[in-house]
């Protein structure tokens, strides 16, 4: 465990205080997440071990997890992630939506209610600890496979990811941040956001040539030696694929024609 030690004296106006499961939550002045969590009342010393990501500490024995209050008091509210193993307790990412992972599986952190820890931790009951990589923002990789998906989503606490299938877990990667395009030593996927996340195999790609085109907005446009392709759809109409390129929004050209493209993949063109 990489972890960030931090033992300060309080030093700040103490406005309100909370006390609720032993750990105690202070509002004060010029506060940030992060900073005030305090074990020893009438000390008032720092003594937790915060990670990398100040949204999680240790006391040594329990696991600690900030659930925000979703307002602008600025009330911190650390509360203890039960059944999760402090010894083996490893972050994996340290992004707004986090996973983790102890001895006994894989957590997706979904911050998305304000008063329950538990409602906020989801399960990835088919991923396996020992081998999980983060590939990007909503997909994961383990020695069985790729899993693209949104636990956030999800009621269930317990979630089975959606495996990508055909989809060579130690090559896979996110062609951009928006997640539309998606590679692998043999394949090239696109989201077609069906449901949720979608991924599935782009037919008629080069994956050697395949890339998103400079200038695409959101990331919508690829194209490969052959083709352009926008959301997952092949472009039909562009005259010479090499030279084409986005100029502004979904308009395009190419050396021999101007190009207006819907999302829908139907253009109007004009010479140059």
């Amino acid at each position: 465990m990489q972890l960030q030690v931090s033992k300060v004296i309080l030093a700040v106006i103490v406005t309100a205080i909370i006390v609720g499961g032993g750990v105690y939550y202070w509002q004060t002045q010029n506060s940030t997440f992060g900073s005030l969590l305090l074990k020893n009342e009438n000390t008032k010393e720092k003594v937790f071990e915060y990670f990398e990501n100040k949204d999680y500490a240790t006391d040594g024995k329990n696991i600690y997890i900030n659930v925000y209050d979703g307002g602008s008091s600025w009330i911190e509210n650390y509360q203890i992630a039960k059944n999760i193993d402090k010894d083996s307790f490893q972050l994996l990412s340290t992004g707004y939506n986090s996973y983790f992972k102890d001895k006994n599986g894989v957590y997706y952190n979904t911050f998305s209610t304000y008063e329950n820890l538990d409602d906020n931790i989801k399960f990835l009951k088919n991923i396996n600890p020992e081998t999980i990589k983060i590939a990007s923002y909503h997909c994961i990789t383990d020695k069985n496979g790729v899993y693209c998906d949104t636990p956030y989503d999800k009621i269930e606490k317990n979630i089975d990811m959606k495996k990508v299938l055909e989809a060579d877990q130690e090559t896979f990667v996110s062609l951009g941040k928006e997640e539309i395009y998606f590679k692998d030593k043999n394949n090239v996927f696109c989201n077609k956001y069906q449901k949720g996340i979608n991924i599935q195999k782009l037919d008629n790609a080069d994956v050697e040539s395949f890339s998103i085109v400079a200038n695409s907005s959101l990331d919508k446009f690829g194209k490969d030696k052959n083709n352009v392709f926008l959301l997952c759809n092949k472009v039909e109409g562009i005259e010479d694929v090499d030279s084409f390129e986005i100029t502004q929004g979904n308009n395009g050209k190419d050396k021999l024609f101007e190009y207006t493209i819907d999302d829908s993949g139907t253009i109007t063109k004009k010479a140059q």
